[in-house]
């Protein structure tokens, strides 16, 4: 732990106290108990399930559902469909729950399933997670409550796809087509509705009252923006909110001993690397770079010193808790001895100013990161920064928020050659985390397979392991492609991340899950 900053912490803690920073009239402790406060770093960038993912779906995934979902173990379990089963290897048939409604008032059945779906794979139709639905071929209708899906070739991962609400949120398109969008509104089939919105103050759900399953026991979800993380924990000290689910390792220890608080860390299913760009020619035509950049980086120092409890070092680019992963060693190999002989080897020679040049272009990188999204991704970015530059790397930093990072990266892929993502696999299997990221069907401008690394011998090795039904012949297959991420360099994996979740004693029912966009961890949560 960084004493200093924890020291830093306690003083802004006690700072903010003296200073009344939190109170928002009446103390929390007189407040309404029928309302569950939850508190969030930044507002989210939209209620609609096609426009966003990220902190966005923490929110939304509790208002909109998917026809499977992943239970507090794992388990696949049954929500908008009651049962299912598979047909043959490419066809999947689902019995639609009878009696559901949208919150819009349109009927769920077989054919709007169908269509919800289909519209995720109409190019004229782009959204956020097109990345997660090209597996689907077709959806039918076979009768009122009937649906077939098609895959395109054996998918043995479907079902776990249609449990996550990147792809299998589940909304009303009547009211999509007549709002023009679902930004401010909603029209699902949750537990929880829209209630209202206050941009950079909070965003709050109401208890859905016609919802097919059991009520939810608290009427109000509030998600409340409090960006400063010395103010979070104040907040949760005094009461003034009743939980945060992503605490620094630094404010774990201010609350770690507080009575009224309950600590929890644990591994969720995301892991942190650094990413190349492969549309910018010196990182495609430049192994070597991409070679010297991986040994350049100490990132078990950075797990150590900078992420700590939040983290531990990884040896893949695949978590180390998921179906399929194996460990690369040589993913953590730290050898900046090495990295200069390599890039001599390839021609770079130091220069004066301590860069490298080759042919009259010099090894300058520009580096961007999303400084709001993972913890300390300012910090993890200048230490990389740092590494790189002791073997004659240059790399510009530039620390963007979350739209401005996405605008960059997933939208426009231009003028940047280093990013850092968090990336997380709601389906916590292989090929989520490498056909996601790395398939070139996933990889056009606004799609999130961002390293765009565009491989067509790549493709055809993970469509080989994404079609084998066999396990004991599709795991080998995985394996390899593991190392070949490493050996290649088409990646740098940094950790597998831990979330740290704080909350009041007087909160029961809550449901801890690896899964950061569960939407039922909230429904029998109820606060005394």
């Amino acid at each position: 732990m960084d004493e200093r900053r924890s020291k830093w912490l306690a003083a802004g803690l006690g700072l903010l106290l003296a200073l009344g920073v939190l109170h928002e009239g009446a103390p929390r402790a007189w407040a309404n108990r029928d309302t569950l406060v939850i508190a969030i770093p930044t507002d989210i960038e939209s209620m609609d399930p096609h426009l966003s993912g990220g902190l966005s779906m923490r929110v939304w995934a509790n208002v909109y559902e998917t026809l499977l979902s992943r239970g507090p173990k794992d388990q696949l379990e049954p929500r908008l469909a009651e049962s299912w089963k598979q047909v043959d290897p490419t066809h999947y048939q689902f019995k639609i729950r009878k009696g559901v409604k949208f919150t819009g008032g349109s009927v769920v059945n077989a054919a709007t399933v169908a269509g919800i779906l289909l519209e995720k794979n109409d190019p004229k139709s782009p959204h956020t997670h097109v990345s997660f639905t090209k597996w689907i071929k077709s959806a039918r209708a076979d009768d009122e409550y009937t649906l077939t899906i098609e895959t395109n070739g054996p998918f043995p991962a479907a079902l776990f796809y249609l449990a996550n609400p990147m792809p299998g949120a589940l909304y009303d398109m009547k009211a999509r087509k007549e709002w023009g969008n679902l930004k401010t509104r909603s029209s699902g089939t949750g537990p929880y509705v829209l209630d209202k919105i206050e941009p950079g103050q909070y965003v709050q759900l109401k208890r859905n009252p016609d919802y097919w399953g059991p009520k939810p026991k608290t009427e109000y979800l509030r998600f409340r923006v409090i960006p400063e993380e010395a103010t979070r924990v104040l907040a949760l000290k005094r009461g003034e909110v009743d939980m945060v689910l992503d605490l620094g390792p630094d404010a774990l220890t201010q609350v770690r001993d507080d009575p009224n608080i309950e600590t929890k860390v644990y591994r969720i299913y995301r892991v942190n690397t650094l990413e190349y760009n492969f549309l910018q020619p010196l990182v495609k035509d430049n192994p070597a770079v991409r070679e010297a950049i991986r040994l350049a980086i100490d990132r078990r120092s950075i797990a150590k010193n900078l992420i700590g409890v939040k983290g531990d070092p990884a040896d893949s680019v695949v978590l180390d808790v998921s179906w399929g992963y194996t460990a690369v060693p040589e993913c953590l190999e730290y050898d900046p001895q090495r990295a200069r002989q390599v890039l001599d080897s390839a021609g770079w020679k130091l220069g004066p100013d301590g860069i490298r040049a080759k042919d009259g272009q010099k090894l300058n990188l520009v580096f961007v990161t999303d400084f709001t999204r993972d913890y300390r991704n300012r910090e993890v970015a200048q230490a990389i920064q740092g590494y790189v530059r002791e073997v004659g790397i240059g790399a510009e930093l530039k620390l963007l928020e979350r739209g401005p990072f996405i605008d960059t990266v997933v939208q426009k892929g231009a003028g940047y050659h280093l990013n850092i993502q968090g990336w997380g696999s709601p389906t916590n299997e292989a090929s989520w985390w490498i056909y996601t990221r790395f398939h070139s069907e996933n990889q056009a401008l606004g799609a999130w397979g961002t390293p765009r690394t565009r491989m067509p011998d790549l493709d055809e090795a993970i469509d080989r392991a994404r079609k084998e039904t066999n396990e004991a012949k599709s795991v080998p297959l995985w394996h390899e492609l593991q190392r070949r991420i490493c050996k290649e360099s088409l990646m740098v994996p940094l950790y597998f991340a831990n979330g740290i979740q704080a909350v009041r004693k007087n909160v029961q029912g809550f449901v801890s899950h690896s899964d950061e966009w569960y939407g039922y961890r909230y429904v029998n949560a109820t606060v005394d």
